[in-house]
């Protein structure tokens, strides 16, 4: 049992990165086969609240963030987690990590039937509960619900698709950039950077897209209205990070430290040929 094996390493003092990965794969998977038999179902797609007038909270968000904290709870893991629709909770009172969740990226896929949705989890140090930083993430996990693909990387580690190692593509020239950009309240900018593009892509999956990168189908990730949140880029963007992207995440929101904007590209190069499009007036 995994609260076992947690209690005799707390004991010790330590705790290896393939156990920490393990717990985290155990929760990710336990999370996708219940949304598996729920998803479909009409009680799911009842809306509980908004965040704001557009963003709804679907009851399958809440029910899929109680289960997960059902499980960490039952198994006692040593964690503070931090989740998109409940305040950070500390599991333990002695807590050795911070899980960073959304156990559901891609809500309105899912009640609409669009086979693109994943449970995303990045897992790092303490400082997490209080700052975000790429830096202080040690393992990041997103699986597709649909089709079962996981990505998982670990620190200095590199970054894997179903046990196969990935990495970013090489294209170079902004002309040839395949880009999922999100001009929902972006600055006018990111429209001219649009055209300056070969093609660009909105799936409504952050978590997802950004391991498109990852893997070499997308070129760059741009989010830039300081309104997406850490628990839908952590584990995606730690993932480029490891699969030899340049990933950029500023949190410039005085009122809510968890939304950020984000620039996510396959390489330095064509990083900065996005950064200068941008800085452009």
């Amino acid at each position: 049992m995994i609260h076992i094996l947690i209690k005799k390493q707390v004991k010790l003092g330590f705790m290896n990165k393939l156990d920490w990965q393990e717990v985290g794969m155990q929760l990710v998977q336990e999370i996708t086969s219940h949304l598996r038999k729920r998803v479909n179902e009409a009680d799911c797609n009842i809306i509980l609240k908004l965040q704001d007038k557009r963003n709804p909270i679907y009851a399958i968000d809440e029910e899929v963030e109680d289960l997960a904290r059902n499980f960490l709870e039952r198994e006692q893991i040593p964690v503070v987690i931090k989740s998109e629709d409940r305040p950070a909770h500390q599991i333990t009172s002695d807590p050795i990590k911070t899980f960073i969740l959304d156990p559901l990226d891609g809500s309105m896929n899912a009640i609409r039937g669009i086979p693109y949705y994943c449970v995303s989890l990045a897992i790092g140090n303490l400082n997490l509960r209080k700052k975000f930083s790429l830096d202080d993430i040690d393992f990041g996990i997103v699986q597709n619900i649909c089709s079962g693909d996981t990505f998982v990387a670990s620190k200095n580690g590199g970054a894997y698709l179903n046990d196969n190692r990935i990495n970013t593509s090489q294209i170079t020239d902004l002309s040839e950039a395949l880009i999922s950009i999100y001009t929902r309240h972006a600055p006018r900018n990111v429209l001219t950077l649009a055209d300056a593009a070969r093609s660009i892509r909105t799936n409504g999956c952050a978590a997802l897209e950004l391991c498109e990168v990852a893997r070499g189908a997308y070129d760059s990730f741009i989010y830039l209205s300081n309104s997406i949140k850490t628990y839908d880029i952590a584990a995606g963007a730690f993932i480029i990070k490891e699969a030899g992207g340049s990933v950029c995440v500023n949190q410039n929101n005085i009122h809510n430290e968890d939304n950020v904007s984000i620039v996510a590209s396959c390489n330095e190069e064509l990083h900065s040929s996005i950064m200068k499009k941008l800085n452009e007036q």
